[in-house]
């Protein structure tokens, strides 16, 4: 039997990040942004986060644009 442990999306993030630095993983309204770039600008939203006093295991909703 096989089993497997749940991968959450930071998880991903930061694995491609790692294996894949350099490469475009996104381009938005002609903006082209790496896994690196990405993974930096989730890292800082985190610390950002717990600098306002957002703790391990709360839960935060985020207002996005539709695209």
């Amino acid at each position: 039997m096989i089993t497997t442990t749940p991968t959450l999306i930071h998880h991903f993030l930061e694995n491609s990040a790692q294996q894949y630095a350099g490469k475009v993983a996104l381009i938005h309204q002609g903006v082209r942004s790496t896994y690196a770039d990405i993974n930096a600008q989730a890292n800082q939203l985190a610390q950002h986060l717990c600098h306002c006093g957002v703790t391990y295991n709360q839960r935060v909703a985020l207002l996005l644009e539709n695209s």
